[in-house]
């Protein structure tokens, strides 16, 4: 069976649960989490606000954005509404980045279009998209700055630092088609090895450094660090 993976994210349960019992009623399972992220995009590029996670096997994917898209109604927008201002080329990201929009958004962003004489075929569609899934798989190199404070967190012994580095060498992320792909390039994802390698044998060497009469390192350490991002970032 298919690993249940997170497919969409909502900002209130009610909401998960509408598209849940949409998706049950054809046969899709789900389950609902109440799972925020815990990095800042900052570090991860994205935006995490939404904590209700609505998950589902990941080779349903596909069948599920139809599903939805076939129940989303279209009703005429106010007169300011955004999309009504946009290019023919910036209707056409919609499209093509159907994950980052709304089901209403996108199912209008295709009715404009057509209403300019701008016809998409499925397959024009699945080209669109495919392009996108194909960007979305592109490993990306961290913030230099976090690669930093990983280091500097790890010799000071502080947990933050393997944490860091077991981010960067293990994250991974849900591509819109179901598929995982690794968030980072093989060099971020050597740093965090050596950032988490590197933190474990510097909080036993810590432990040792206090057993036998040191200052230890932690409390400390962790000022440092937040000092230097208010104060330096």
């Amino acid at each position: 069976m298919s690993e249940f993976l997170t497919f969409r994210r909502f900002n209130s349960l009610q909401e998960a649960q509408i598209i849940g019992s949409l998706l049950e009623e054809h046969g899709i399972p789900c389950e609902i989490e109440n799972a925020p992220r815990l990095l800042d995009s900052n570090l991860i590029g994205q935006d995490h606000s939404n904590a209700i996670a609505l998950k589902i096997p990941s080779s349903s994917f596909i069948t599920a954005d139809e599903i939805i898209r076939a129940k989303t109604r279209i009703e005429a927008p106010d007169e300011d509404y955004y999309l009504l201002s946009f290019t023919d080329a910036e209707l056409k990201e919609v499209i093509e980045k159907k994950d980052e929009w709304g089901d209403y958004d996108y199912a209008l962003a295709l009715q404009l279009l057509e209403q300019r004489g701008i016809h998409l075929s499925a397959e024009d569609i699945a080209q669109l998209q495919q392009k996108r899934v194909t960007r979305l798989a592109n490993p990306e190199r961290a913030p230099a700055v976090w690669i930093f404070i990983g280091y500097l967190a790890s010799f000071l012994g502080a947990g933050m630092g393997m944490f860091i580095g077991a981010f960067f060498l293990l994250a991974k992320r849900t591509l819109p088609d179901g598929k995982r792909a690794q968030t980072f390039t093989g060099v971020t994802r050597l740093h965090g090895k050596i950032i988490l390698a590197f933190g474990i044998c510097m909080f036993f060497t810590w432990i040792v450094y206090m057993i036998n009469g040191g200052t230890p390192p932690g409390r400390l350490g962790m000022f440092w660090i937040a000092d230097f991002m208010v104060n330096k970032l």
